[in-house]
């Protein structure tokens, strides 16, 4: 069981990815506040009755070209970027693919983790889901330069 230590703020931003972690990895995340150990995320012993390995990284099957989600992102904004909250954006985008991901298998950080033995045709499921999320209707709805925000 690995471990990470990471600050409240950083904890704000990707609360679900720490979590995933603690599920699927069995990770113990730290969170600090003013540099001191706070609180914890960590499994559930029933959590950890599955056996999970990583599947790959956003770069094999979401975007060739990119190694993070954030810059997939960022090169679907290009440069109108600055006119959408990109993080809010940034983290309903990888809400919603986790949506569409197979059972057991989710989007943590860049990588993609499910149970071991790996689920027959994981990869081509995985792109699957990506490809059904629909970036562009999520963007509208972090477009900061409309005057309603459907949010």
């Amino acid at each position: 069981m690995s471990s990470s230590e990471v600050s409240i703020e950083e904890a704000r931003k990707r609360l679900g990815d720490y979590i995933n972690a603690a599920l699927l990895t069995g990770t113990v995340t730290i969170i600090t506040r003013n540099g001191r150990p706070a609180a914890r995320i960590a499994p559930l012993e029933t959590a950890m009755s599955t056996t999970t390995t990583e599947y790959g990284t956003w770069n094999n099957y979401g975007d060739a070209s990119s190694v993070r989600v954030e810059d997939s992102v960022a090169a679907f904004l290009n440069e109108f970027a600055d006119d959408y909250d990109f993080n809010g954006l940034v983290r309903a985008y990888r809400d919603a693919i986790n949506e569409a991901l197979p059972e057991d298998v989710s989007l943590n950080g860049d990588n993609f983790y499910g149970p071991y033995p790996r689920i027959d045709d994981a990869g081509e499921l995985i792109r699957e889901a990506i490809e059904s999320v629909d970036l562009g209707a999520l963007a509208e709805q972090y477009d900061t330069t409309s005057e309603v925000e459907s949010r």
